[in-house]
């Protein structure tokens, strides 16, 4: 099965480079606490794990490439992607407040479950979104982030299955704080592991068909 096949290939790549891995990972923390310089630190963890994946080492060097190439970019998504979540939790929270929301209970539930699975898609775009631009000759950040809202339709349940395994680790590192550096480093390999397996799927798709080689003797009979 592709999903158990790209969990199983993610937690090889990251066993093979597990020390580097859980050092980026600290540091990547560290830099989320920091706020400025997250969006930099994670285009880094992720430039990373696509080289890792391809079978490169990963260094430090490639750590501050990433970060330098892809940080600018990823800003903007991390915004966008923020903006996003917050209107979705902003939404949640006022239909489920019948002090103050202006419809009846029924129609909140609708909207709760709307904007619920409006949520759920919103984070498979941010699961797709900066290994997608990262696949890309030339990112555009607005055909990115349509392509990746396509992978999440197109492909709902594995990447509801990802997003699960991710929300499962999470809690785990909550339960178990010491796991948390182990984080950020299987979310980025599992994201570039899911991404370009499914890319390179349409791709195949779209390939034209091999041309066929037609003896000469037969041709000829055609031809006449």
């Amino acid at each position: 099965m592709q999903i158990l096949k790209i969990i199983w290939l993610s937690m090889t790549t990251y066993s093979e480079n597990i020390l580097i891995l859980m050092l980026m990972g600290l540091g990547t923390i560290l830099a989320t606490l920091l706020i400025v310089p997250a969006p930099f630190a994670w285009a880094g963890l992720w430039h990373v794990a696509r080289q890792a994946i391809r079978g490169d080492a990963p260094s430090w060097q490639t750590y501050l490439e990433g970060a330098r190439e892809y940080g600018p970019r990823n800003l903007g998504n991390i915004l966008l992607l923020l903006c996003g979540h917050l209107l979705i939790i902003t939404n949640i929270w006022f239909y489920n407040q019948p002090a103050i929301s202006p419809l009846p209970e029924k129609f909140a539930v609708w909207l709760t479950a709307f904007w619920l699975i409006t949520g759920l898609l919103w984070a498979g775009v941010a699961f797709y979104l900066l290994s997608f631009q990262m696949e890309m000759v030339a990112p555009q950040f607005w055909l990115s982030l349509r392509n990746s809202l396509y992978l999440t339709l197109l492909h709902p349940l594995p990447t509801l299955l990802w997003l699960l395994l991710l929300g499962l680790c999470g809690g785990l590192c909550i339960l178990l704080p010491p796991l948390l550096i182990l984080y950020p480093g299987f979310i980025a390999i599992l994201s570039q592991h899911a991404t370009q397996t499914l890319i390179q799927q349409a791709l195949a798709k779209h390939e034209p068909p091999k041309k066929v080689a037609v003896d000469q003797e037969i041709a000829t009979k055609i031809n006449r």
